[in-house]
C-alpha cells in the first residue's frame, strides 16, 4: 500500500480498527470514506469490548508470538489517546490504575503462580501481593482473598468513548448502512460496489470488518476467520467501586467512570449465535461475587453480546492482499481495541 497523502481510500468496515484507520489515514492526508454495514456502530466487537489494554495478564501460553506486539501498541497508547482527544474534543475515560488478578482459593493462588512464571519467562514483572496488600490496594475485594498479581503497566480504555470519538472527527465520511459486496480491480485503482449497485472508484481500498469479513469474502486470499461469541454485562454500584481492572477465576471487572462495572466475558465458538444465555450470566456473576461480593447489590444495566474475529492462529491479518491496491486489517481476534495504534502505524506507513 501507498502512502495514502492525497489518495482516495475506501475502508470497509466501521468497527474500532475501521474508523481508527479512517481518522489516522485522513490524518496523514487520505481522502476516506469508511462503509458500515450496520445503521449504527453497536455490532462492532469494540462497542462489546472492556477495553483493557492489557499487554501482560491477556497474555495466554501459546500467543507468545504476540507479546512483542501487544507491548508496542500498548506503547503507542498515550499518544493515540491524546491525538484523538485533542481532534474530537472527548474524553476517551483511558485509566492508568493497573490490573490486579486475584486469587481466592488454593488453586487460584496456585494458577497465579504459574501465571507469574510465564510473565518472567517472557520478560515481565507481575508483582506479588499478598492478601493484605491487595485488599489495600482495592478495598472492595473479597475478604476470601488470599493474593494477587498486579501489573502496573496494563491500563484500560472506554471503547465506547473511543468509537464516539472517532465517529466525531470522522462525521459524514462514515456511510451507514452501506453493504459492499463486490471490489473490481482497475488498472489505477478499486471499484467498490455496494448491494444496491452503488459504485465508487477508489486509489485504495482496506478491509476491516472484523468477525463478518469471513462472511462475504471481498478477495481470494482472505484467511479463515472464526467469529467467537461473548457475552458480558454491565452493573451499576451505588458508590464508586473499583480503582483497578480486576480478574478472577474466568471473569474481569472494569470500571467505568459512572460507576458502573463491565464484567465479562465469556468465550464460545459458535459464531454469529445471537441467544442471551442464562447459564452465561449466571457463570459471570458468580464468579464476580468471589472476587468482589459487593455486585451482588449491584443494578444490572446492560447485557452485552458481541463476536471476536479469530484466525487460525490468533494473530492478526495486517498486510496487502493478491488483489491489487486491497489491504486486509481483521483477524484481531480480543485485542482489537489494544492493537488499533499498531494497525494504524502499519498501514499508514506504507512499508510492507
Amino acid at each position: 500500500m501507498s502512502p495514502p497523502k492525497n489518495r482516495t481510500v475506501a475502508i470497509v468496515g466501521g468497527g474500532i480498527v475501521g474508523l481508527s484507520l479512517g481518522w489516522w489515514l485522513g490524518r496523514l492526508g487520505g481522502d476516506v470514506t469508511v462503509y458500515e454495514a450496520a445503521p449504527d456502530g453497536t455490532r462492532s466487537a469494540g462497542y462489546a469490548a472492556a477495553g483493557m489494554l492489557a499487554a501482560q495478564l491477556e497474555q495466554e501460553p501459546g500467543e507468545e508470538q504476540l507479546a512483542p506486539l501487544l507491548s508496542h501498541s500498548q506503547r503507542l497508547w498515550p499518544a493515540f489517546r491524546d491525538a484523538l482527544e485533542s481532534d474530537s474534543g472527548l474524553s476517551l475515560d483511558y485509566q492508568t490504575g493497573g490490573t490486579l488478578m486475584v486469587a481466592t482459593d488454593a488453586n487460584g493462588l496456585g494458577r497465579l503462580r504459574h501465571d507469574q512464571t510465564y510473565l518472567r519467562r517472557l520478560g515481565w514483572q507481575a508483582q506479588w501481593l499478598m492478601a493484605e496488600e491487595a485488599r489495600t490496594r482495592e478495598p472492595w475485594l473479597s475478604p476470601q482473598t488470599l493474593g494477587a498479581l498486579f501489573c502496573a503497566s496494563d491500563h484500560h480504555v472506554d471503547p465506547r468513548r473511543v468509537l464516539a470519538a472517532l465517529t466525531q472527527v470522522l462525521g459524514p465520511r462514515v456511510v451507514y448502512n452501506a453493504r459492499v459486496m463486490q471490489l473490481s480491480p482497475t488498472p489505477h485503482g478499486v471499484d467498490v460496489i455496494q448491494d444496491n449497485g452503488q459504485k465508487q472508484h477508489y486509489d485504495q481500498v482496506i478491509l476491516a470488518q472484523g468477525a463478518w469479513a469471513g462472511e462475504h469474502p471481498l478477495v481470494p486470499d482472505l484467511p479463515p476467520l472464526d467469529p467467537v461469541k461473548g457475552q458480558a454485562l454491565y452493573v451499576t454500584m451505588p458508590t464508586p467501586c473499583l480503582s483497578h481492572v480486576v480478574w478472577g477465576e474466568d471473569v474481569y471487572l472494569v470500571p467505568r467512570h459512572d460507576n458502573r462495572l463491565y464484567i465479562g466475558a465469556t468465550v464460545e465458538p459458535l459464531g454469529f449465535d445471537a441467544r442471551i444465555t442464562a447459564g452465561a450470566l449466571y457463570h459471570l456473576l458468580k464468579q464476580a461475587r468471589l472476587v468482589v461480593p459487593a455486585i451482588l447489590e449491584a443494578e444490572v444495566t446492560e447485557i452485552i453480546i458481541g463476536y471476536r474475529p479469530r484466525t487460525l492462529n490468533d494473530t492478526p491479518v495486517v498486510r496487502p492482499s493478491i488483489v491489487p491496491n486491497v489491504t486486509m486489517a481483521v483477524g484481531h481476534h480480543r485485542n482489537g481495541v489494544l492493537l488499533a495504534p499498531w494497525t494504524c502505524e502499519v498501514v499508514g506507513s506504507g512499508e510492507w
